[in-house]
């Protein structure tokens, strides 16, 4: 449809590039940008606003929380959390001035914001100074690789799941420090890329032999971990949604979470809490899960039907509902 541009370039395998490149199926009428480059770069808002002005656009719609400089249309954005504003480590700078003064004042004037859990949207009505009706909770969705039906991974090793990364929110440390007061065969294997921090950490708790690096999984492949796990654990301070609680639980894996921001309005009842500040409130998380008498399969079952909650068709019917509105 003319004058109706998504930005395309946020497709990609995990985090917003996967609410990107599933919402990018489901919209029809929408023409990608005729520009490549990350449009995380400093510049990009500036090209970004240079070609919605070529192109004569009335209406931009980004999956992420990128805006153009001195545009002519209306902008729509998806702000998935705002933890930038809360953890303002070295790299966090830049991004945090890049909000404050050129995408804040763009989003007050938009009719519209997107997000993708209520506990975001909350956040993002105060901090930017917004209506409620101006900003929409869309949801996330699992992608259909992520069913309890499918090969499991081949090991005879019990394992905890970590999928996400290292930075300071994400509170590895506390998982790692519960790992070594356990006294077992369990292991813990991360889906991420390893740094040397991480790597001094291991080898300072004695971790070493427990602890497996996975990097560059499919969703095929990640799929078979979450069915052979445990558990999967996510012990973040602070999450905008949390998408692979969802992604375990579609494969009746048992979840445990942190008692934080939108993680357990995530998990619901069918997830584990505990202390993200107490490695000992982990442990007896992971000993109950792992007890005879655990309720495991009542968990699982739980988790199924969470997971069934979180569909992206009906995170696109949503968007494309609000979209509709705008334009």
């Amino acid at each position: 449809m003319p004058g109706l541009y998504f930005d395309q370039r946020w497709c990609a395998q995990h985090g917003i590039g996967r609410f990107a490149t599933e919402t990018r199926k489901h919209l029809v009428g929408w023409n990608d940008l005729p520009i490549n480059g990350y449009p995380t770069n400093a510049t990009d808002a500036w090209r970004l606003g240079r070609c919605l002005r070529r192109e004569k656009a009335t209406l931009f719609f980004s999956p992420g929380f990128n805006v153009p400089a001195f545009a002519k249309c209306r902008v729509v954005c998806t702000i998935h959390d705002l933890i930038h504003v809360h953890y303002r480590d070295k790299q966090s700078k830049l991004k945090l001035a890049y909000y404050k003064h050129l995408q804040r004042p763009v989003v007050r004037r938009s009719p519209l914001t997107l997000t993708v859990s209520e506990f975001s949207r909350q956040q993002i009505i105060q901090w930017y100074g917004l209506r409620d009706s101006q900003v929409v909770c869309v949801g996330n969705g699992v992608s259909d690789e992520f069913t309890p039906d499918g090969p499991r991974l081949d090991t005879d090793q019990r394992f905890l799941l970590y999928v996400g990364n290292t930075r300071p929110h994400k509170n590895v440390d506390v998982l790692l420090r519960a790992l070594s007061r356990i006294d077992s065969d369990l292991s813990l294997t991360m889906v991420m890329k390893p740094n040397d921090s991480i790597r001094r950490r291991i080898q300072q708790l004695g971790l070493a032999q427990r602890v497996r690096f996975r990097t560059g999984l499919s969703d095929a492949e990640l799929a078979m971990h979450y069915r052979a796990a445990v558990a999967t654990v996510l012990p973040s301070y602070f999450e905008g949604f949390g998408l692979p609680l969802v992604e375990a639980m579609a494969c009746g894996c048992p979840v445990m979470g942190a008692d934080r921001t939108s993680i357990p309005e995530v998990m619901g009842s069918a997830g584990l809490l505990f202390d993200p500040d107490d490695e000992e409130s982990l442990v007896e998380q992971i000993t109950r899960i792992e007890s005879p008498s655990s309720d495991r399969q009542s968990k699982v079952a739980l988790g199924l039907r969470q997971a069934s909650r979180f569909r992206w068709a009906d995170v696109a019917y949503r968007i494309d509902n609000a979209l509709k509105n705008v334009a």
